[in-house]
């Protein structure tokens, strides 16, 4: 669990997508909970994900990204890999990745959607929902138990910074159409 002072435990989390809402928020979580993090971001993030924690960054545009990784990870014991994207090719490479005979880690994947339903043989995925950890206790963990303090402390911080799109609700479709464009590292916000 998450810590203001977390004692490392010799494992690598992979994230997929780092730059993104849920991935900036999971290398962080990962860090204080004592892993070290291997993440993929686009070249611009790299200094972006390294800032919240992350030790090797790997860029998920490169043809050669699987390979890298699987070498990365070399001699190191993988405790999870973590797609926070699920999309845009990242559920297959993820699958791809732990399918991969090279890959030494548990050959699991969490996402962040409902993965598909003809996995690769000997992999298995689970869609982690927000409302998974309200009731088993991780949810207090980090909730109750660790965020408030380390945000406090500034040992987390609020990540990606928001972006404004406007105000009301007629800027929704501006925004959707920044999304259908891509974003990486912001957090599209409409107040309304």
């Amino acid at each position: 669990m998450p810590s203001l002072n977390p004692k490392l435990v010799e494992q690598t989390v992979v994230i997929w997508g780092g730059a993104s809402s849920v991935g900036s928020n999971a290398i962080q979580l990962a860090v204080a909970s004592g892993y070290n993090v291997l993440t993929t971001a686009s070249s611009k993030n790299f200094d972006y994900v390294r800032k919240l924690g992350a030790i090797q960054v790997l860029d998920y545009k490169k043809d050669s990204v699987i390979d890298d990784i699987v070498s990365a990870l070399e001699g190191k014991s993988v405790a999870g890999v973590l797609d926070a994207v699920a999309e845009n090719g990242a559920m297959e490479a993820t699958l791809k990745l732990v399918a991969d005979p090279r890959f030494t880690g548990k050959r699991f994947v969490s996402t962040v959607r409902s993965p598909p339903e003809d996995l690769p043989e000997g992999v298995s995925s689970k869609w982690v929902f927000s409302s998974d950890v309200k009731d088993n206790g991780i949810g207090k963990a980090i909730f109750e138990d660790y965020l408030p303090e380390a945000l406090a402390k500034g040992k987390f911080v609020a990540a990606p910074d928001p972006h404004v799109v406007g105000k009301g609700l007629e800027h929704v479709q501006a925004g959707i159409d920044m999304i259908g464009k891509g974003v990486s590292a912001k957090k599209l916000v409409i107040t309304l």
